[in-house]
């Protein structure tokens, strides 16, 4: 990974702005889908994304993803891996495909194979907790579980694609000394691969080859003997097996992978990836194969870049990523995201939000379970910690938590409560060793005892320890209570409601006016939302911002080369803060506004001191619902449409839009996370059907004997936050009125 970009360099307003204009121009491009691509990859196309995983144990030579390298502990996590809880959860976040590891740099693999216990070399001495197979001097590198297997077997039942994911050779650090990677050996990809390909059959979809380069040259003067190969051992189990080689980092885009068999793109890349300008890609002799993209949601790590880090939080917003997502799809391509999954099979939480969020986006899932949530760490003002509980704060942890901090207690009886609204609440914190018990309650209930005891080596980041989902409307007190083990550690809190909408705008928006010489630091590695941050050397600089929205807070580093800025709300300066940092902290709120009244507001920074001043994002909140009347142009209409005013019946502006077809509807599109349709009740209407987001969210009934005026008949609070339509059809009855709709 390169480092050039870590440091802030000195750059113009204008190259601010071009750049912004050029991330516009690349979202804009024309969608243009074809029907040239092979048959084979077709559902692929149609599925737009899916998620990877580097599911892989540690090594002989330096660390892997999970760093363990003792076969009992690699083996108990293969065998606890719960399929059938993440198959429910892939389709919950609405997953649509799953490339999954075999192995890759390290003996461990992910499956059983007789193949492969034959051909396995002897322990390395430098490997502790590497054992031989029994009445033999090879070392037992496969587990007692065929996990594909039986993830891809779960994951067919809920209508999930399974492909897997291997270099064309055998791993290259399996005997304690790097091996030669250049030649592929006969027994791994035809016996092995063959062997694999036939007990999998039809559950395995396709194949991801890894670490293709390394043989190109020789591969094009010899008829691709090594990928002819590979795709005849994988059609063994599946007939028309999707099939990729990867070239290497960017690379597969423009070339796809010079290989006459490959029907997709490899697609790695290091940052966001781009847009296709068509979902069809000209690869080797002029065959068309699918535009797949493949990158990962963690931070970059200085040794596996982001691919698999369970270690490191994520590295882009959920709105950026998913409207990347969306935007391949649009036009014709699919994207694969590598996600960091913890050694037992669970996710970390931000990772569930996040990927929901993805689906919710792409249409692929209409749940919101996790992506309307609100994540609250540890260390924030809501949580309250017991004054018995002796508590502490660890920040910088660099091991997977949320925001990479904790709050710990070694005292069995300390607890901490958090007050929300709303009818959800998920704890969320690491298992390891040294934790125990912990006791839930909700409103002074007892909900059961929860174990964060692990017994193994490796630390569960992010678990979901309790969650539900059905409380009763209306404010709840949560409490954690600490029963046994050496520590209880508190991560973070899952909350919603209808109390506050928040919407962050990054620092590169369009939306944000930057005066002055600013320029923008990307790939920083520190942890900055979307991981950049805009910059100013020059006092009397600023940025502002125009929003509709109750409140406002402004989010920037914290450094030693920084100063004070001052902050000002419709012209009224409101303060000067400093942000000045020994230690670097990232994502701080430097200032939050106080409540505002409703309408439009202009929050503007202005640099006053310091080396740098930074800005990595604002958040605007809007607590209250924007109303839009019947004869707004943002509504459309489509049908035969009349306007009766005048009413005298006491409809919003004494008015309502109405039609007497069955079949012709309403609609609206805004961005937010909730929406009301507003319309009378009266003994001349029936049933109208509620559309969001292309999904049916049932029929309601508008009929009543006496007239209601400006009834709330539908409305849905808890959407991601982005751009949603809510469609209304007329089903039945004389009439469908439409008085207003609320969104927020």
């Amino acid at each position: 990974m390169s480092n050039k970009n870590n440091s802030i360099k000195k750059s113009s307003k204008s190259k601010l702005a071009s750049s912004l204009i050029a991330a516009g121009a690349l979202l804009a491009m024309s969608q243009t889908t074809t029907a040239a691509i092979p048959p084979e990859v077709q559902w692929m196309q149609d599925a737009k994304w899916g998620i990877g995983h580097h599911y892989l144990a540690g090594g002989a030579l330096n660390e892997a993803w999970y760093n363990i390298q003792d076969y009992n502990e690699w083996n108990n996590y293969v065998n606890e891996f719960d399929v059938d809880a993440y198959a429910d959860l892939a389709e919950k976040m609405g997953v649509k495909y799953v490339i999954f590891t075999i192995g890759q740099n390290r003996g461990y693999i992910s499956t059983t194979s007789t193949v492969y216990d034959q051909h396995s070399p002897a322990c390395p001495s430098i490997t502790e907790g590497c054992q031989n197979q029994p009445g033999t001097n090879r070392a037992d590198y496969t587990p007692d579980r065929d996990l594909i297997l039986d993830l891809a077997t779960a994951l067919d039942a809920k209508d999930i694609k399974t492909l897997v994911y291997s270099p064309y050779h055998v791993p290259n650090r399996w005997t304690g000394q790097p091996a030669n990677t250049t030649q592929a050996q006969k027994w791994f990809i035809e016996d092995f691969f063959s062997e694999k390909a036939l007990a999998w059959g039809d559950k395995v979809s396709g194949w991801w080859i890894d670490g293709y380069w390394q043989v190109l040259a020789n591969e094009q003067s010899n008829d691709f003997p090594i990928a002819r190969k590979i795709l005849e051992s994988a059609k063994k189990g599946h007939p028309n097996p999707i099939i990729t080689f990867n070239r290497g980092t960017n690379i597969a885009f423009t070339f796809n992978t010079d290989t006459p068999v490959a029907n997709i793109t490899a697609g790695e890349y290091n940052e966001l990836p781009p847009v296709p300008a068509s979902g069809e890609v000209i690869g080797y002799g002029g065959k068309s194969v699918l535009w797949q993209s493949f990158t990962f949601l963690s931070q970059k790590d200085p040794i596996f870049a982001g691919w698999g880090q369970v270690t490191e939080n994520l590295r882009y917003t959920n709105e950026t990523v998913a409207n990347r997502a969306k935007a391949i799809s649009d036009n014709g391509g699919a994207s694969t995201w590598d996600t960091a999954i913890n050694p037992n099979g669970t996710f970390p939480v931000d990772k569930i939000v996040q990927l929901q969020y993805i689906g919710n986006k792409l249409g692929t899932t209409s749940d919101t379970t996790y992506s309307s949530l609100e994540i609250v760490n540890n260390d924030d003002s809501r949580i309250n910690y017991s004054s018995n509980g002796n508590w502490f704060e660890v920040e910088n942890r660099e091991t997977g938590e949320f925001n990479q901090d904790i709050h710990a207690t070694r005292d069995n009886g300390a607890y901490y409560t958090y007050e929300f609204t709303g009818e959800s609440i998920v704890v969320a914190t690491s298992k390891a060793k040294d934790q125990g018990d912990i006791e839930i309650f909700i409103d002074g209930v007892s909900q059961g005892v929860r174990s964060t005891y692990d017994g193994n080596n490796f630390r569960q980041v992010q678990a979901i320890i309790f969650e539900k989902h059905d409380l009763a409307p209306g404010t709840h007190t949560l409490k954690v209570v600490k029963r046994s083990g050496e520590y209880m550690l508190a991560d973070v809190v899952l909350s919603k409601g209808e109390s506050s909408t928040s919407n962050r705008i990054n620092n590169t928006s369009e939306s944000i006016q930057y005066e002055g010489n600013w320029g923008t630091s990307s790939g920083r590695g520190h942890g900055d939302f979307d991981d950049d941050v805009a910059y100013t050397t020059t006092n009397g600089d600023s940025f502002s911002y125009t929003f509709t929205g109750n409140k406002v807070k402004y989010i920037a580093p914290k450094a030693v080369d920084q100063g004070e800025v001052e902050i000002f709300i419709d012209g009224q300066s409101q303060a000067i803060v400093d942000t000045h940092s020994v230690d670097r902290q990232v994502k701080q709120v430097l200032f939050e506004s106080a409540e505002l009244s409703s309408g439009q507001h202009t929050i503007k920074v202005v640099k006053r001191s310091g080396q740098y001043m930074l800005v990595d994002a604002l958040d605007v909140e809007n607590t209250s619902y924007n109303e839009l009347n019947n004869d707004d142009p943002r509504i459309s209409y489509t049908g035969n449409w009349g306007t009766s005013s005048g009413r005298g019946h006491g409809d919003l502006a004494d008015d309502v839009r109405y039609t007497t077809q069955n079949g012709d509807k309403m609609s609206f599109t805004f961005t937010g996370t909730a929406v009301k349709f507003i319309s009378p009740k009266a003994i001349d209407q029936g049933n109208v059907e509620i559309f969001v987001d292309g999904v049916s969210r049932g029929v309601v009934n508008t009929y009543s004997v006496d007239r209601q005026v400006q009834q709330v008949i539908f409305q849905v609070t808890d959407l991601p936050q982005g751009e949603h339509t809510i469609e209304v059809y007329k089903r039945s009855g004389d009439y469908m009125l439409v008085d207003a709709v609320q969104y927020k």
